[in-house]
């Protein structure tokens, strides 16, 4: 098992109503309606059925997160009221579960890039890795994100910042970079914080 730091927390598991295919045909053609549970569970302007616009580039994959029998669904697309690209990955229970939910603005993602699943090293479990901005206004912080799924919740393993960008002058730098061995089998994550810019902590 790929382990998080202690500190790290699961993601929110939300019951849902309805199963991944009738969500995405739900936000597609509005009919029939979704429950309003599950509209609030996914969090979106455009399945209330009293706004206009409607999710466009509907995406629904079926992939292996984990070691059992079901298939998970990743459901991904653009979200024009809030400009944004989403991406919802449910796991199948007594009921199917909503267990995470990423969004990411249109200027900074695509939705090609902004989920996919991948194996790091050639014996590590196949992990969901979500590449998104986590910077707030006027920052940039483009982060891929790795969660695995364990018991029904996604656990984040790691998390690498390709590129930040603040407004004002951090009092801190930080470069990292990913390598993995000739064999495949180890992944190294190498950290260099600069603090000040210029000393090496």
């Amino acid at each position: 098992l790929l382990l998080a730091k202690l500190s790290a927390q699961p993601l929110p598991v939300v019951p849902m109503k309805t199963d991944p295919d009738q969500i995405a045909i739900s936000l597609r053609e509005r009919t029939p309606l979704m429950p309003i549970a599950d509209c609030n569970a996914l969090d979106l302007w455009e399945c209330h059925p009293d706004e206009p616009a409607r999710v466009t580039d509907i995406s629904l994959r079926w992939v292996y997160l984990d070691s059992g029998p079901e298939l998970e669904a990743v459901l991904v697309a653009e979200a024009k009221a809030e400009m944004s690209f989403v991406a919802y990955v449910f796991d199948k229970g007594t009921t199917w579960n909503l267990v995470g939910s990423f969004f990411c603005r249109q200027e900074r993602c695509d939705p090609n890039t902004l989920i996919r699943v991948q194996k790091l090293t050639d014996d590590s479990p196949p992990l969901l890795l979500c590449y998104r901005d986590l910077g707030g206004s006027g920052s940039t912080i483009l982060t891929t994100e790795a969660f695995q799924l364990r018991s029904g919740r996604l656990w984040p393993t790691l998390q690498i910042t390709s590129y930040e960008e603040e407004p004002f002058m951090s009092p801190y730098a930080k470069r990292q970079r990913v390598l993995v061995s000739p064999n495949r089998r180890r992944l190294v994550i190498h950290t260099i914080r600069e603090e000040p810019p210029g000393q090496i902590v």
